[in-house]
């Protein structure tokens, strides 16, 4: 979670600060742990990649929507930046379901949520096709991150 302070105000005795946090992970969240397969150099994956899973392997990899190996389907977002080292197999931390801010959520190239995958949008997809992430596209802090 990032936090930021601005506009801090001194009155005699009292200090006055206004916070404007920002959260990812909304609440009723289900996090797992699954490994990654690193195939090129070193990469680093941020915090919000829309993750998807290859069906031959169970690897995670960045969904691509024009992938064909199952990697193309949304399995999880994931819950913190990592750097992988070549050839690294670590495992992930990622959602599988909950509410998540849409203006957090980072996918691979050009798709968006409105990418089409086998005649449905990415964002039906990450609500159907995981255990049920709800993409919240307003300010929530009723729950902070686990970060």
């Amino acid at each position: 979670m990032s936090t930021t302070i601005t506009n801090p105000v001194v009155t005699g005795n009292q200090s006055t600060f206004q916070y404007v946090r920002k959260i990812m992970f909304l609440g009723n969240n289900t996090f797992e742990a699954h490994a990654y397969k690193s195939t090129a150099g070193i990469k680093t994956l941020v915090k919000g990649q829309v993750m998807g899973r290859v069906s031959a392997t169970g690897f995670l990899l960045e969904l691509k929507s024009a992938a064909t190996d199952g990697s193309q389907v949304p399995y999880g977002i994931l819950t913190e930046d990592i750097t992988i080292q070549a050839n690294g197999v670590p495992n992930l931390s990622i959602a599988v379901s909950g509410d998540v801010d849409l203006a957090g959520v980072v996918f691979d190239g050009a798709d968006t949520v409105a990418t089409v995958v086998d005649g449905l949008r990415l964002d039906d997809r990450l609500a159907g096709g995981t255990l049920g992430i709800k993409l919240i596209a307003s300010v929530e802090n009723t729950i902070p991150d686990n970060d």
